[in-house]
């Protein structure tokens, strides 16, 4: 699905959908280009081909891990 028309075509049937149920989507949206940026989701990003984790995690960890040490 590399199509950006056939994005906004399913997020128009969400959206009606929604509307459907008394919902709403979130105005202010973004779609980002995940092949370069992934999924960023609970401390992990995601990728199509691998999983890395989340920068910051891995400072704090090294961070902690230093303070037990000493």
């Amino acid at each position: 699905m590399n199509s950006k028309s056939k994005l906004w075509d399913i997020f128009s049937e969400v959206n009606d959908y929604c509307k459907n149920i008394a919902l709403s989507l979130k105005g202010n949206y973004q779609l980002f280009p995940i092949d370069i940026r992934g999924i960023d989701f609970l401390g992990y990003r995601f990728f199509h081909d691998f999983t890395l984790l989340r920068k910051s995690i891995v400072f704090k960890f090294k961070r902690k891990i230093k303070l037990i040490k000493n």
